[in-house]
């Protein structure tokens, strides 16, 4: 079988990224992260926290079909849980649009209006 140069099986395809869109929703989410979760530990464990959801959400943005379908929330909307959170999302060709971060206990249709 013929490869093309510089090109092996372990090389990575690339992966067009669509832009991160976070709602005024999802920010609200986070703000609530970070009041919980410095009030009950410290700063220093929120932004060890935040890195982990900003990381997650930046993955998405690569590699949106991650998540699972969770019409049950609402139509078009995915989940992809992060440690005890769930980012609830929408995605298109060009965008990735975090639309919650409710915790992972609560009720997702209530927490995102839906």
């Amino acid at each position: 079988m013929k490869r093309s140069a510089g090109v092996s099986p372990s090389t990575p395809m690339s992966v067009r990224k669509r832009r991160l869109v976070v709602t005024p929703l999802a920010q609200a989410h986070l703000r609530a992260i970070r009041r919980y979760t410095v009030r009950q530990w410290e700063l220093r464990r929120y932004t060890a926290y935040r890195a982990t959801l900003t990381a997650a959400m930046e993955r998405l943005t690569e590699f949106p079909a991650l998540g699972a379908a969770a019409s049950h929330v609402a139509p078009g909307v995915h989940a992809f849980p992060v440690e005890q959170h769930v980012i609830y999302y929408r995605f298109s060709d060009e965008d990735v649009h975090v639309v919650g971060i409710p915790q992972s206990r609560m009720d997702a249709a209530t927490q995102l209006g839906a």
